[in-house]
């Protein structure tokens, strides 16, 4: 109970200071239709702006007060830093006059993982798997055959071992290629494993769009004649382009992917408001049309890929359906987001640089925030049989001198 009184605490401190309101001061407001505004925001006295008015405020929630103790509300249609200036939707109320402080209130991304740590079938369910890493019997030696249509160099052959351990890391520092090394391995099992499930999970959309589609290539590479059946991108906010005649990875019909195609290739400048707003509803109408797809295929496919964000929101749905869960970009999902997400499955693959910057932490003077947000499961390193590590140590992005530069300042 003591460490997960810890995490809730850590939660609880780092919810805290992300959410922390953004205030602007209203210079001047400008309705562009019924549902839209032009916001022009000045510099606050009492309050610093320009390092806060940014994109990733683009569908927060905006109030400000009205007279009669009402509020006007809307949310976040564009953001325009360099002109001081936001373009509002679904607006509500009359506009906010001159001097107003308008608030801001940024998406809360942590509530879905913090109610995990609340419920009481799973709120300890990843500690106690935590637990079990430091006694669990030594694996077996196991290991997939060599992928020989595909080009692998001596430690990422080592790594074809992962799969079979219970818990494993696979680390290297920039260009050692372990994103390829991480598809080959899963394209294998697939294929040598075909009643096992994968969980493919990474910290961010773009990474979880480049580790599927190079999982897809490797699976393409083996001659793999169920490649079009095995594998699906859930989750509505991946990026289409990635998918260019690799749609079979994304859970929709060809006419969904093709309105969709067709809506991006269609985007109107953003300063167009309305042109803009209508355009974002008609996306996000597709979006969710092609993420309803998912429920039925989640059961289906052998690989689910998605964000570790994304997962805290299917728990539910994901959790114990799969044999094997795999961390991309594992140094930068914080531990306690990690450990909530270990009952989704049986065996567990970790890959990344344990070099790299640690994860995000706002709460950054909170101990508990430090430990358990600041840090990765990379910090946990101890819990890891050493014959289930594998350190990829070639690259081919530098020259020898750099290399050899880098290897020592690893070393250090």
């Amino acid at each position: 109970m003591e460490k997960l009184t810890q995490i809730r605490e850590a939660i609880r401190m780092e919810e805290d200071a992300q959410r922390s309101t953004y205030i602007f001061k209203v210079a001047r407001a400008k309705r562009l239709s019924p549902r839209i505004a032009a916001v022009k925001v000045a510099a606050d006295d009492d309050r610093r702006n320009s390092d806060t008015l940014s994109e990733s405020l683009e569908g927060a929630n905006v109030w400000w007060p009205l007279e009669e103790r009402r509020n006007g509300e809307a949310k976040v249609l564009s953001v325009f830093p360099e002109d001081n200036e936001l373009h509002l939707t679904a607006v509500k109320g009359d506009l906010p006059d001159e001097e107003t402080r308008l608030r801001i209130y940024p998406p809360n991304f942590i509530e879905p993982v913090r109610l995990l740590y609340y419920d009481p079938l799973y709120q300890d369910l990843g500690l106690k798997i935590l637990r079990t890493w430091d006694s669990r019997a030594p694996q077996d030696e196991q290991s997939l055959p060599i992928p020989e249509p595909l080009t692998l160099r001596t430690q990422q052959r080592e790594a074809l071992k992962l799969p079979y351990r219970s818990h494993s890391l696979l680390i290297g520092p920039p260009g050692t290629g372990k994103t390829y090394t991480l598809a080959a391995i899963i394209a294998q099992f697939l294929i040598h494993e075909p009643e096992q499930r994968v969980l493919l999970l990474s910290n961010s959309n773009a990474a979880v769009d480049d580790a599927l589609v190079k999982v897809d290539q490797a699976l393409e590479t083996l001659g793999d004649p169920q490649r079009k059946k095995r594998a699906v991108r859930i989750g509505k906010n991946f990026t289409m382009a990635r998918y260019e005649q690799r749609e079979h990875l994304l859970p929709s019909s060809q006419k969904l992917t093709d309105k969709l195609k067709n809506l991006e290739n269609h985007k109107p400048d953003q300063r167009d408001a309305v042109a803009y707003d209508n355009w974002l509803n008609q996306y996000e109408n597709v979006r969710k049309e092609i993420d309803d797809h998912t429920k039925a295929l989640m059961q289906q496919r052998q690989l689910v890929a998605t964000t570790a964000a994304s997962a805290s929101f299917r728990f539910e749905a994901l959790k114990e359906r799969f044999d094997w869960v795999v961390f991309d970009e594992a140094s930068q999902v914080s531990l306690f987001q990690t450990i909530a997400l270990l009952p989704l499955g049986k065996r567990y693959l970790f890959c990344g640089d344990d070099r790299q910057l640690p994860p995000v932490c706002v709460a950054h003077k909170n101990t508990q925030a430090q430990r358990w947000v600041g840090k990765s499961i990379f910090s946990k390193r101890e819990k890891f049989p050493q014959d289930a590590i594998v350190e990829l140590n070639e690259q081919d992005r530098m020259v020898k001198e750099i290399c050899e530069l880098a290897r020592i300042l690893h070393q250090a």
